[in-house]
């Protein structure tokens, strides 16, 4: 996990991955929190990482030599939250030798849209038209797994497309995007394809919501 401004993003990334089955997991970045004793740190990425998660709690002034490593390495990807609003995104839009899952809730999709896309949309016309809009994206994009977040989660990858109804309300707070991101990456790491890790790190996440008190 990719840690940036905002430490608490990628601690609970971290977390919720190694709850997922993951061997290791280790936060990379100069982090001044205490960490739990079951996430690993270091400055580098780990030789044998078969995935990674970046973005989330990255904030705007991007360690562009970190981007470039991620970028270099052959391992899966999940991409959440700042990364959207970066230009680096499209150098990961172009890697086809890898699993790339996008985790952006609308916001960050009409940001990643009208950053990438010549006819710009707005957050409006994206609700008014989400599955039309996922679809069109996923045409231009087929390597891509897109989960665009929402009380129905959207899921598409290619011409497949899946809806998790089963969101609550408990899931719109700061955080849960984070522990989602470490959920798909999650399985990720452990083989699973990017639309596989999305449809069931999903259903992990409103499983657990609807059984929390």
């Amino acid at each position: 996990v990719i840690v940036g401004e905002k430490e608490g993003a990628g601690i609970l990334t971290g977390s919720s991955a190694f709850r997922f089955g993951v061997g290791l997991v280790t936060l990379i970045g100069d982090i001044q929190t205490p960490l739990p004793l079951s996430l690993m740190q270091d400055i580098e990425i780990p030789t044998k990482s078969t995935a990674i998660a970046l973005g989330m709690g990255f904030g705007h002034n991007f360690d562009e030599d970190i981007v470039d490593e991620v970028l270099d390495n052959k391992a899966h990807l999940v991409l959440d939250a700042d990364i959207f609003s970066s230009e680096r995104i499209v150098e990961f839009l172009e890697q086809e030798n890898k699993e790339i899952v996008l985790t952006p809730h609308p916001k960050e999709f009409v940001t990643l849209w009208n950053m990438v896309i010549d006819e710009p949309i707005s957050i409006s016309l994206l609700q008014a038209n989400r599955f039309n809009k996922v679809r069109e994206f996923c045409s231009l994009f087929p390597n891509v797994t897109l989960l665009l977040k929402g009380a129905n989660m959207i899921i598409a990858q290619d011409n497949k497309l899946f809806v998790n109804p089963y969101g609550t309300s408990q899931l719109s707070k700061g955080g849960s995007g984070d522990v989602l991101s470490g959920l798909i990456g999650g399985l990720l790491a452990q083989g699973w394809s990017g639309i596989n890790a999305s449809i069931h790190g999903s259903l992990a996440m409103t499983a657990s919501a609807k059984k929390y008190k």
